[in-house]
């Protein structure tokens, strides 16, 4: 074999007869005291032996210069997706580097110096395949800076054992949601923040009622997938913000950064609790759980995370006392309040029945003529419980409910009926306002609501108007158009009620098919001591004026408010000065008078 190896070696050495000769003084020249045909057979299998140990390494080796790549190994082509080594040369290097991660990569490269830099660094393949590398940059002896080698080696397996063991550590296997660990962290950072800027955090514990027993009868198994769509219920019921967390079994809080007033903590409990007794489908069965849910409020019930828990625990129990099925705040006089609204809420769901509601009527009468031209008709509650029940009170729990959709056609169809009383009374026709909410706008049978009324008792649309605060009218703007217009085109006169306390009121009366404007009367209220209000009446008449609508100006009580609405040229007013409030019954008698007055 030896010998057949070196007489291969020498006739390869000898395949160049005429060129051999010639070049043999300068290889002789520049060799050491070694034959030359052992050094250059020397040299070579050297080279071959170092370009095949970094061509065929486990990880990736790259040369550089520019930032443009000049060399890729076998690896880094495996690893980058690469077929075609000459393709690559010329690529920069930090395409291929999570966008994330390149300036980390640019950093480094800038700051080369003679000493190795060493960093983590994800590597990109095709459009999704990350490489997590621990990567040495490596400055060419000689170079610049520019010109460098890279070595990275695939750390892919132990960061997904990191991020395993550090998801095990602060999330709950099951649900996916953060643990109690996490949970407190992150409550301390909310409390935190707001020590510094002066806002208020909510704390949520939720218990769910009846799980034991699914959980017995059904099974372990229906029992985690009923946790699990829990875990997704609660998420859909709150903030971007807010955090969702799972303390353990059926245990469940919520966090609620800038809370901006603790009242509003129960729009959230509400939606929880709908959605929770909501049936679960699972494997073919339905299943039923309820929750109970404590409240607690920083800084006004405790300052320290452990006690804002324990709070939240203490009144989560409160609520399981008082039935399952609702919270609870920790603290009594909010406790108080929402008991307030709960047996208001209790109430109105009767009162209906029990013929406890009615409504009142406010003239408004035209400063030019004296005469009356129209009336407000204002929701009243008289609870057999609870006595006059202001509509302060009462109002915002009808519109939480959704049940001011029920009241408020009960209103239109009375306001309907009494405008037929007043006619087969003898009394003039009288136009009555009839005041809206954003939930019956959004309601798709709101304009039938009208007309079946307006048929059913014989008037016609001219004998009613709707009043619509300026608020109302730029929330869902685009709905409330079209519902009002088609309102309009019945013959509906339409009021914008509050003008003056909304930020786009030119653009509304533009947008709106608007008849008249009502001056907010916290304008009016000062309208004798300050002067920008009075600036600020004077100017919404002339606007008025201008687009030709009816300026009404409401919450008018002496006689000095009305001189100045008279010599700014206001249309009409409304208010104690004229006429409070009444029932239907003394309401007839007062015009019934004033008729016979005037002729």
């Amino acid at each position: 074999m030896a010998k057949k190896t070196a007489t291969k070696t020498k006739k390869k050495v000898l395949r160049p007869p005429a060129k051999k000769s010639s070049r043999k003084p300068r290889k002789a020249g520049k060799a050491k005291p070694a034959p030359p045909t052992k050094t250059a057979k020397s040299a070579k299998n050297n080279g071959d032996w170092a370009f095949n140990l970094i061509e065929t390494a486990p990880y990736l080796v790259s040369l550089c210069r520019d930032g443009c790549i000049t060399y890729l190994n076998k690896t880094g082509m495996r690893w980058l997706g690469l077929r075609s080594a000459k393709k690559t040369i010329g690529q920069r290097f930090a395409d291929f580097v999570h966008p994330e991660d390149r300036h980390i990569l640019s950093g480094n490269i800038k700051n080369l110096s003679d000493a190795d830099s060493l960093m983590e660094l994800r590597l990109v393949r095709g459009k999704s395949k990350i490489i997590h590398t621990e990567m040495t940059l490596q400055k060419l002896a000689g170079a610049s800076k520019k010109a460098f080698m890279v070595q990275a080696h695939d750390i892919t397996e132990r960061k997904e054992d990191e991020e395993r063991i550090l998801f095990q550590a602060n999330y709950d296997e099951l649900t996916g949601l953060p643990n109690r660990s996490l949970f407190l962290d992150r409550l301390n950072q909310m409390l935190a923040n707001a020590s510094r800027n002066g806002t208020n955090v909510g704390v949520m514990f939720i218990d769910l009622d009846g799980f034991k027993l699914v959980n017995d009868t059904l099974g372990h198994d229906v029992g985690d997938l009923l946790l699990q769509e829990t875990a997704e219920r609660l998420k859909k019921c709150v903030r971007n913000t807010d955090t969702v967390s799972r303390l353990g079994g059926d245990e469940f809080t919520v966090l609620m950064p800038n809370l901006h007033d603790p009242r509003d903590a129960p729009l959230v409990a509400n939606r929880i609790l709908e959605s929770v007794s909501t049936p679960f489908h699972l494997k073919g069965s339905d299943s039923f759980v309820s929750a109970s849910i404590g409240i607690t409020v920083y800084p006004e019930d405790a300052e320290a995370a452990g006690d804002l828990l324990r709070n939240a625990d203490s009144a989560m129990y409160q609520a399981k006392e008082k039935g399952k099925a609702n919270f609870q705040f920790f603290t009594d006089d909010l406790n108080r309040e929402m008991k307030e609204r709960l047996i208001l809420k209790n109430g109105l769901i009767k009162a209906m029945e029990k013929e406890e509601m009615a409504l009142f009527y406010q003239p408004k009468q035209d400063l030019e003529s004296g005469a009356i031209t129209g009336v407000e008709a204002l929701m009243r509650w008289n609870s057999a419980e609870l006595g006059m029940v202001s509509p302060a009170r009462f109002i915002p729990v009808l519109q939480e409910t959704g049940m001011m959709v029920e009241f408020g056609e009960w209103a239109v169809r009375s306001a309907c009926l009494q405008h037929r009383a007043w006619l087969d009374a003898g009394l003039p026709p009288i136009r009555i306002a009839v005041n809206l909410s954003a939930r019956q706008l959004r309601e798709i049978s709101f304009v039938s609501v009208f007309e079946r009324a307006l048929k059913e008792i014989g008037i016609g649309p001219e004998s009613l108007e709707i009043e619509i605060t300026e608020s109302l009218l730029m929330t869902d703007a685009r709905n409330t158009v079209t519902a009002i217009e088609e309102l309009h085109d019945l013959g509906i006169r339409v009021a914008m009620d509050d003008f003056g306390t909304g930020y786009s009121s030119l653009s509304v009366l533009k947008q709106f098919p608007i008849d008249s404007i009502k001056i907010d009367q916290t304008f009016i209220a000062d309208i004798t001591t300050n002067a920008d209000d009075a600036e600020i009446i004077r100017a919404i008449v002339t606007i008025g004026k201008t687009l030709n609508k009816t300026v009404v100006a409401e919450g008018v009580e002496t006689q000095e408010q009305v001189d100045i609405l008279c010599e700014y040229g206001c249309d009409q007013i409304q208010g104690y000065f004229f006429c409070p409030p009444m029932p239907a019954e003394e309401l007839t008698e007062f015009l019934l008078e004033k008729t016979a007055a005037d002729q």
